[in-house]
């Protein structure tokens, strides 16, 4: 009895640890530019930026299903080091703009899979952040019918 207590004591405390906190979130909400929940819907592997180098850049396309922070979009393009994100999975990504050479680019600071009967500490705390917020909204993703409109509307007088 006492080895199995202290085998449930061994795993409880391994998977407490493999969580993030809420104060880490709360430091990855105010360093990124970007948090949005999106499905991973291609990903394409990127030549090197010189030939003798391994380096592995992936260009994966997220469509946004929710956006937590930043502006709205139907779709993010990023360039990343990391080819482990599944295809059709949905992730919550924190992510902030640089400007390197002239160029917006957007980087990763860290993302984790999120899906409907998972515990997803990350959206949890999330949406405590921007809940205590006094002008923060979660927003829905542009889509083609609510694009804004061009040109002056005359036609429709």
């Amino acid at each position: 009895m006492r080895q199995l207590l202290f085998i449930l004591l061994l795993f409880s405390s391994y998977t407490s640890g493999a969580q993030i906190s809420d104060s880490t979130y709360l430091c990855l909400y105010k360093e990124s530019n970007i948090i949005f929940t999106g499905v991973l819907k291609s990903k394409y592997q990127l030549p090197g930026y010189t030939e003798c180098t391994d380096e592995l850049r992936m260009l994966m396309e997220f469509e946004l299903t929710e956006i937590q922070k930043g502006k709205r979009h139907m779709k993010i393009l990023i360039e990343v080091n990391d080819s482990t994100l599944m295809l059709n999975h949905e992730y919550l990504v924190f992510c902030n703009k640089k400007k390197i050479r002239d160029e917006k680019k957007i980087n990763i600071l860290h993302y984790e899979e999120v899906c409907l009967n998972c515990p997803n500490p990350g959206i949890k705390a999330v949406y405590n952040i921007v809940y205590k917020g006094l002008f923060r909204t979660i927003k829905e993703p542009l889509t083609p019918e609510n694009l804004v409109p061009k040109g002056c509307g005359c036609h429709n007088l």
